[in-house]
């Protein structure tokens, strides 16, 4: 293991798994939370349950998992990288120096073709996550990640540093630049307290990757599609946000709080029925929740689903 900050980073190769170890203590939560705006993709992957193992090229902020982190300063490695596509990628270049500039501008889109990133906190009732990430609107999951069934590392916790320092090859060996560069962002994103795993496709696969050069990576046969399905056991909540049922036409508050009712009838099929319907499914098996407004305060309640008929609900709130 190598130092990075104060923090140690490395990968083991015998047994496939990456090592952190972070400096000072740290409690792994039990469970892990993940919040989703309400959206084509997010709720087809509720409704199907899989969780998607991102690329960095695919993340929201363009320094998390920055592509400057990572250098590729030497041959090995940049074999390591590239594997097969080796001698075609160096093939274009008539010196190393120019060689090496090209692998560690392509180190994400090539290396992340083998991980993928799944990005969790340890809870629902962060008042700036539901904002930024569900826009009040959409939902949050939790999960026994041990329910887990496909091959992941870690949880690792998220390394927030004041100003990052560029990593090289000359020091880490590819897997572990990999980690450092899906480990590490700048302080100010602490209040996420973030996680994550970095998960693994099936042994002979290699995941679909973006950014640069990545049409001549995806065109190789069985490209995985980064969607991970896991058991109904592996769910162990969900909690609707605040502004869930806002455009709710015709609404209705039955019960006041801290008695809590709403008849919820829709006109047309949309992205909160389909929720809806498959929270009418799983209710004997997912701690079903609401995000409420109560005067200057929001809390967390639980509640019932229940279709009435088609296109209605009723929303119950729950010892």
């Amino acid at each position: 293991m190598q130092d990075y900050l104060g923090w140690k980073y490395g990968y083991n190769q015998a047994t496939d798994k990456f090592l952190l170890e972070p400096k000072g203590k740290y409690t792994v939560p039990r469970t892990f939370f993940k919040y989703y705006a309400l959206n084509k993709n997010s709720v087809d992957a509720l409704t199907n349950m899989y969780v998607y193992a991102s690329h960095p090229n695919q993340l929201n902020d363009p320094f998390d998992c920055d592509e400057n982190l990572a250098r590729i300063d030497d041959e090995d490695n940049a074999r390591a990288l590239w594997g097969e596509l080796y001698d075609k990628a160096k093939c274009l270049f008539n010196d190393e120096s120019s060689f090496y500039e090209y692998s560690t501008k392509g180190f994400s889109t090539v290396a992340f073709s083998k991980w993928g990133v799944l990005s969790l906190t340890d809870s629902c009732e962060n008042t700036i996550m539901w904002p930024r990430y569900a826009n009040n609107n959409g939902f949050c999951l939790e999960w026994d990640i041990k329910q887990f069934p496909f091959k992941w590392n870690g949880p690792f916790p998220i390394h927030y540093v004041k100003k990052k320092k560029i990593a090289s090859s000359l020091k880490y060996n590819v897997p572990t630049l990999a980690l450092i560069q899906s480990n590490v962002k700048l302080v100010c994103w602490k209040y996420e307290n973030e996680w994550r795993l970095m998960i693994q496709p099936p042994v002979g696969f290699d995941m679909m990757t973006f950014g640069e050069i990545a049409d001549q990576i995806n065109v190789r046969p069985g490209m995985h599609d980064r969607k991970f399905k896991y058991p109904i056991s592996a769910l162990k909540s969900m909690t609707l946000g605040i502004n869930f049922f806002k455009d709710l036409q015709d609404r209705q508050q039955i019960l006041p709080f801290p008695s809590y009712e709403l008849h919820a009838c829709y006109q047309e099929e949309c992205l909160q029925t389909t929720v809806l319907d498959f929270l009418n499914v799983i209710k004997d098996y997912v701690t079903i929740r609401l995000m409420v407004k109560e005067g200057l305060k929001s809390n967390i309640i639980n509640v019932a689903v229940t279709k009435v008929n088609h296109l209605t609900y009723r929303i119950s709130r729950t010892k």
